[in-house]
């Protein structure tokens, strides 16, 4: 039996590999995003996850020089304007779109440190400027 920090340990490391590779299998680019630079998060109804990032990180992201440059899209999980991005098993997942494309993704929520901290990192791989 493992212990509960073992096993969030196991997921966070499973979310890093899916947020660095996740980009590069994606069949096509997001619809109705071309030219935009937004921070898309699907979301499904019942999501305690999702409610934990709008109670700890929503507020002060609309408020951040990375809310402003790249605002928030909200999507629920089956959108049509999803239809062309892969790998959306879990919700929350927030997508980095900057000028139409994909830059990087955050497969979950396991807090407000380490979704700052990705966000940051993709920005930063990606040499985007917010």
């Amino acid at each position: 039996m493992q212990t509960p920090h073992a096993a969030l340990a196991r997921l966070t490391l499973a979310a890093l590999l899916l947020s660095f590779f996740a980009p590069l299998l994606k069949a096509e680019e997001p619809r109705g995003f071309a030219g935009r630079t937004t921070l898309i998060m699907v979301d499904a109804p019942g999501c305690g996850y999702c409610r934990k990032w709008d109670r700890e990180v929503s507020g002060g992201y609309t408020k951040s020089s990375e809310g402003l440059a790249a605002p928030l899209t909200r999507l629920r999980r089956g959108d049509p304007r999803l239809s062309g991005i892969g790998g959306l098993a879990y919700t929350p997942t927030f997508i980095l779109i900057a000028n139409g494309r994909e830059a990087g993704r955050i497969v979950g929520y396991a807090g407000a440190d380490f979704f700052w901290g990705e966000l940051n990192a993709i920005i930063q791989r990606n040499g985007l400027v917010f």
